[in-house]
């Protein structure tokens, strides 16, 4: 039995393995020839010896192979392919001699164990520079994780680059932690900074391979310049900006107007998202006639951080679309989710979505603006407050359904064009309280009713 001992570093899924095997004949084989004298035909005389043996080394003159591991199989002695992590992990090998006699035929069987460990570093995506005068000289550190997955008996860690950032502590440990020296440093490109860890693991045994592993993050610089101040002054001199009443009548005046002072964002490096192409995509759709037609692009980032004071920090995915819509509308807008993001449909599907939550607010905008009350505070107990609101909705749902299934095709039918929806409900409000339900609940036509309701 053989022993393998493989690592090998993400985005690598995998490790080339080949193992071989070799027949070697110990000990031959006897052919024993028995000759029995019969009695002579001449003389009929039985002649001595009566039995003869004869004894003769004999060995295998070709061999059959089987060779099998990761659900491959080959006829041969040497087997090779990729191996994905794991322990214990088998290559089995058969061998069948013969040299042509159908009763000399021998076999023998012997595995090879291999454990296989993968190397990948855990690393946020995103180091952020502080840009306010109090805290320029501090320094954000990030930490990242080497794993070596399944964990091995014995592992050694070096790291080696950080790209414009340096080391802070021990760099010969699964952690490692890291800062950019400089605040007024970014990288020159998304993800443009490498990190690089290499190890070596061992099994007590002797056996020990090694592997190293880079990934990539970016060092984020976002600046604020008020009024040409520099960027030492931003907050002791840019906030210092007269301030100039409106006129009388609400309107700027021409002294208000050479107050203003300009202030410009920028982040560095430009256009995070898009710097990366396997983080970003054409936008697709289909039209009248069913064709894919491209109409604008969609990208991504992930693990974005954002902060709401000091201690305050939230990760989310940030997901851009800018969309040429084919009647000259074109839509760009960015959403902030908690959901994964792995690629071009998931990003583009999380445009979609977000982009129906409009719908939802054009519904709050009718239940507040439309007669149903939400504006107002009904009371004060949460709820309450729960079931007043669902009553509103089941009430916009109702008038919905109404006045999709009855009034527009009436106004469609009868061409009144002129009558809003406001004035529908005002006037199946006046004919209630005016006429009244005239019918009992025995004389409403059972089409009209269920029959749940009428065991009530």
């Amino acid at each position: 039995m053989k022993f393998l001992f493989r690592l090998y570093a993400l985005p690598e899924t995998n490790t080339e393995v080949s193992v071989s095997s070799a027949v070697e004949v110990v000990t031959n084989g006897v052919h024993v020839i028995v000759t029995t004298w019969h009695p002579c035909p001449i003389c009929g005389a039985t002649h001595n010896p009566q039995v003869v043996k004869e004894y003769i080394d004999t060995y295998p003159t070709s061999y059959g192979w089987r060779a099998a591991g990761a659900g491959v199989v080959v006829p041969a002695s040497v087997w090779a392919g990729p191996m994905a992590k794991g322990v214990g992990q088998r290559i089995s090998f058969r061998v069948v001699g013969s040299n042509g006699c159908s009763r000399c035929v021998c076999s023998a069987a012997t595995n090879s164990v291999v454990d296989v460990h993968e190397l990948s570093i855990r690393r946020e995506d995103y180091l952020g520079l502080v840009r306010t005068d109090e805290g320029r000289e501090s320094r954000v550190v990030r930490s990242a994780s080497a794993v070596v997955d399944p964990a091995a008996d014995g592992t050694s860690y070096s790291w080696l680059d950080c790209g414009i950032c340096s080391f802070t502590g021990r760099t010969d440990t699964a952690e490692a932690s890291y800062f950019a020296p400089s605040n007024d440093t970014a990288s020159a490109a998304f993800l443009a900074e490498p990190l690089t860890v290499s190890a070596t693991v061992s099994d007590g045994s002797g056996h020990s391979d090694s592997a190293t592993c880079t990934t990539n993050f970016t060092v984020v610089k976002v600046d604020v310049s008020i009024g040409g101040a520099g960027e030492d002054k931003e907050e002791s001199e840019g906030a210092f900006i007269p301030y100039v009443a409106d006129a009388a009548d609400g309107r700027w005046t021409e002294d208000g107007t050479n107050a203003l002072v300009a202030v410009s964002i920028t982040c560095e490096p430009r256009d995070l998202m898009e710097q990366n192409p396997s983080s970003s995509g054409k936008l697709v759709r289909h039209d009248s006639h069913g064709r894919r037609v491209e109409c604008g692009r969609v990208a991504w980032a992930t693990g974005v951080e954002i902060t709401r004071g000091a201690d305050q920090w939230h990760v989310f995915n940030v997901v851009k679309v800018a969309e040429d819509d084919s009647n000259g509308a074109p839509y760009s807008g960015q959403f902030a989710t908690s959901l994964e993001v792995r690629d071009g449909k998931e990003a583009d599907d999380i445009g979609k979505w977000g982009c129906r939550r409009w719908d939802i607010e054009s519904s709050f905008h009718v239940e507040k603006n439309g007669g149903y009350g939400l504006e107002h505070n009904f009371c004060n107990k949460a709820r309450a407050s729960r079931n007043i609101y669902l009553l509103m909705q089941i009430a916009h749902n109702l008038w919905q359904l109404f006045n999709s299934g009855c009034l527009l095709p009436m106004q469609q039918k009868e061409k009144y064009r002129n009558m809003t929806q406001v004035k529908w409900a005002e006037l199946i409000r006046h004919t209630i309280m005016r006429v009244g339900i005239v019918l009992s609940l025995d004389e409403i036509p059972r089409r009209y009713m269920s029959r749940e309701f009428l065991k009530l």
